[in-house]
């Protein structure tokens, strides 16, 4: 399966569109089937982003609620959270020679 999902990666979007449009003309897979998987897709994502909104969200008030001399130490790993999920550009010793 893999191996497939990797053969289909490669094609162009044409390509793989192209298949869809077959595998519907023969009854395959439907257009309900795929906005059915494209809506859980979506669900998905949203569950993540919450989770991700809400986990960044504990930690600010953690910083927000802990001692003033936490507060470096707090910062960065917010930092570190937000790079982890690829939603800033920095690396972990430019974290860490913050002052």
């Amino acid at each position: 399966m893999n191996e497939l999902i990797e053969l289909l990666k490669s094609q162009p979007k044409e390509v793989i569109q192209g298949i869809i449009l077959l595998l519907m003309k023969d009854g395959v897979i439907s257009y309900e089937d795929i906005t059915s998987v494209y809506i859980q897709y979506l669900e998905g994502l949203r569950k993540l982003t919450n989770e991700n909104y809400f986990a960044l969200q504990t930690k600010v008030v953690e910083m927000w609620a802990g001692k003033k001399k936490d507060r470096t130490d707090s910062l960065k790993a917010i930092m570190k959270y937000l790079k982890d999920k690829g939603r800033i550009n920095i690396t972990d010793e430019q974290i860490e020679k913050h002052k």
